[in-house]
């Protein structure tokens, strides 16, 4: 098969079959344009601002026929060149190219995406289109989709959905005066035109019901991952020999944090594509233990009987035709190594022993990561130093030590597997892998996420989250989430004030065995008051720990699942391809300097990732400097800004007194000249007695400040304070001219004129 842009488009989207998919694998490996090209297809697609071409557009690459001709391999000969070259030399073609082939490839895997709507899906989308109409009534711009809408309804009615097209669109606004009973004439060409406009709408109905079902799928387009490597390169027969590496020492203690609100954690790298499936299994409930109450023995339902898979489908081909070739040497004798596109996560280390497996430790029980994503752990032994924290990327495939520090990253959902258990951290984690007396792994969430599960017969864990500490001893064949969150006080000073902590432990579809314990696995002293010392938590359910009350637990039945934890959150692309820039800047040495220069790239997701990254290692000067950028280049939108500002500064706040001086100093440093102080201050928030006295001045003074980072964090903070009406959140925008914002303004001022802006009985914070 010759490397042509469609056969690369093919073998990216994995659609050839095993064989062609290798043996494709192996020219791309000896290309010298081929991943550039990849480069390029990639960056072409994840450009938000790139144009496409117009629907009506002739020429070769601008007919929508043609494309579509070329995705069904229908192209003529003759033309399939030129094409091809067009798309290689323009950005937009290209970029509307690959983008429908990845969207075709993608319902190529899922067949049921492209299926009829069912009842309910069409009548929401009905109802979008009432909704959609009746915003703009009145706009006369709007009165031919008016037209449509009705149009639309009367063949959906011929189509036996009166019922459901008279409720929805019944009530919009009639333009037109109904024709009188009785027979009525038509003259032919009106009749025809009649007839080609209701086609039309048909066409155009069933290509906005395509684009909608495929614009979530079309985000994974741009960050689909590359096929797995297809060989390996072989060592010349007359090398000489090497001597082996020596196998690396582990990673030495690290030294203690010196932030005074939580113990040192462990940072962990995202891995979207290890992340396991949403669907999990139910296992059998564990057995009641003594010291519970006993409860009903369920009935086991044996397994059902194996179904025999039907033979897989042949994949599709992709004929070679006589496009444009991609230039490579011919292959040698030896086969050559594929260079697969750039894919989340880190290399092997160079000091890998050479007899050790690529794909497992040497010790399951030390624990190891796996699949591919950024792991970060505290390997420096020294106290950390200027410009340099200790922390480093750990290689995939590693063994552990036997006690890790983890962070991980924004973005990033790094996976760790230990004495059969596989822990997956959420972005923004930090926790800490141990081993209890008996040898159990323990894994303590300092704050953030983690979701654990096991395939072992008995798996064992040890789990520490707050003051909820115990072992699980069966029911990890679902996966079982862990939570912990620090909130500071609004107002309070970190120095005197400790944080509140909340730490839940959840399951899913299947029970767990708990028994409490003190952190070593030992049997608990003081077992937590609210349930028994060993038992069951059944499915659904989850314990619920609040520093408030210490010596408490709540047992909470039947709650929904959040998105993270039931996996119905989709995965962003431009999410997953900030982790990949940040995973490849972590190799450097110290990862500090990679993440300055990753807070400069062009791209904002970028920007964030590094700078929230470098925050979680205590360095806020990047942080506070990117919000404070106001030039076009570097400028965050509105909703990029709040987003970092709500995953960095509140954990800031509450991590301890020492973070909460380090981001102050960097208000100081790296904010609005003279502005430092008053920032922290807005930043921190305002106790009811400060914002009754100047607080609530204070902010609403900020909205006219010069500063646009001034009048980002005083509207968050009026907000958080008076919870105001949807269309009353919208009322101000900082990044408007002063002339435009004079008008809300005004309507805050006599908000605080007439004392509005105070919290709500029991609104504020703890």
């Amino acid at each position: 098969m010759r490397l042509t842009l469609r056969t690369l488009l093919a073998w990216l989207d994995t659609v050839l079959p095993p064989a062609e998919q290798q043996a494709l694998g192996e020219k791309v490996a000896v290309s010298p344009i081929a991943p550039q090209l990849i480069a390029r297809i990639r960056d072409v697609v994840e450009r938000p601002v790139l144009a496409a071409p117009r629907p009506d557009a002739r020429g070769i690459a601008d007919d929508a026929n043609s494309v579509a001709e070329y995705l069904d391999n229908t192209l003529p000969a003759d033309r399939l060149e030129t094409f091809e070259r067009i798309c290689i030399e323009s950005d937009m073609h290209l970029a509307e190219v690959a983008a429908c082939h990845g969207i075709l490839a993608e319902i190529a895997h899922d067949p049921e995406a492209a299926g009829p709507l069912d009842p309910a899906s069409r009548r929401r989308l009905l109802e979008a289109i009432r909704r959609h109409m009746q915003t703009h009534h009145g706009d006369p711009e709007h009165e031919a989709a008016v037209s449509l809408a009705r149009n639309l309804r009367a063949t959906l009615v011929a189509g036996g959905d009166g019922e459901l097209c008279d409720t929805v669109l019944g009530s919009l606004p009639v333009t037109q005066p109904r024709p009188a009973n009785g027979p009525r004439q038509r003259a032919p060409v009106a009749a025809w035109l009649s007839a080609a406009v209701a086609l039309l709408l048909l066409v155009g109905l069933g290509g906005f019901l395509v684009w909608s079902l495929g614009r979530d799928r079309g985000r994974k387009v741009a960050a689909r991952p590359a096929p797995p490597p297809a060989v390996v390169a072989a060592e010349p027969r007359d090398a000489v020999p090497q001597p082996r590496a020596e196998p690396a020492a582990a990673p030495a203690a690290p030294s203690a944090e010196d932030e005074a609100a939580a113990p040192p954690v462990a940072a962990a790298l995202p891995s979207p594509a290890a992340a396991e499936p949403a669907k999990v299994l139910p296992s059998e409930p564990a057995p009641p233990l003594a010291g519970t109450a006993a409860a009903p023995a369920a009935a086991t339902v044996p397994p059902p009987p194996a179904v025999p898979a039907p033979p897989a489908a042949e994949p599709p081909r992709v004929p070679q035709g006589d496009a444009l070739a991609i230039v490579a040497p011919a292959p040698s004798g030896e086969p050559a190594a594929r260079v697969p596109p750039p894919a989340v996560g880190l290399p092997p280390a160079a000091d890998a022993p050479a007899d050790a497996p690529a794909d497992a430790p040497a010790d399951d029980d030390a624990g190891f990561v796996s699949g591919a994503g950024l792991l970060l752990h505290k390997a420096a032994a020294d106290p950390a130093v200027h410009g340099h924290s200790g922390w480093v990327a750990v290689p995939q495939n590693r063994p552990l030590a036997p006690r890790e520090d983890l962070i991980a990253p924004p973005f990033c959902r790094p996976e760790v597997s230990v004495g059969g258990v596989t822990i997956r951290l959420e972005p923004n984690t930090r926790a800490t892998l141990t081993h209890d007396a008996d040898g159990t792994p323990r894994l303590e969430v300092v704050f953030g996420r983690a979701i654990v599960r096991s395939s072992a017969a008995e798996p064992r864990l040890g789990i520490t989250a707050g003051g909820l500490v115990g072992v699980v001893t069966d029911g990890l064949r679902a996966p079982l989430g862990i939570e912990v969150t620090l909130e500071q006080t609004p107002g309070a000073d970190p120095a005197t004030t400790s944080a509140r902590v909340r730490a839940v432990v959840a399951t899913t579809n299947s029970g767990i065995a708990w028994r409490q314990s003190q952190t070593d696995g030992t049997a608990a002293v003081q077992p937590l008051q609210g349930t028994a010392a060993q038992g069951v938590l059944e499915k659904g359910s989850r314990l619920a720990w609040d520093s408030l009350d210490p010596g408490g637990v709540a047992v909470q039945a039947r709650r929904e699942l959040p998105d993270w934890l039931a996996g119905t959150a989709r995965p962003d692309r431009l999410e997953q391809a900030a982790a990949e820039a940040l995973a490849g800047k972590a190799t450097s040495d110290p990862i500090e300097k990679g993440l300055r220069e990753l807070a400069d790239d062009r791209r904002a997701e970028n920007r964030v990732a590094a700078v929230a990254t470098l925050a979680l290692l205590g360095d806020y000067d990047e942080f506070v400097a990117l919000l404070s950028a106001e030039s076009v280049a570097r400028k965050l939108e509105d909703r990029q800004w709040s987003r970092l500002v709500d995953m960095t500064v509140p954990l800031a706040l509450a991590r301890g007194a020492n973070a909460a001086a380090r981001l102050g100093q960097a208000f100081e440093t790296r904010g609005p000249a003279g502005k430092g102080a008053e920032l922290f201050a807005i930043a921190r928030g305002f106790d009811d007695a400060t914002l009754e006295a100047s607080g609530a001045a204070q902010l609403v003074a900020a909205l006219d400040a010069p500063e646009l980072v001034v009048r980002r964090f005083a509207i968050r903070g009026l907000l958080e304070v008076v919870q105001p009406a949807e269309a009353d959140r919208a009322r101000y925008r900082p990044d408007r001219s002063q002339d435009l914002r004079r008008e809300s303004v005004a309507w805050w001022r006599k908000q605080l004129a007439d004392g509005r802006i105070r919290r709500a009985a029991g609104g504020a914070a703890p």
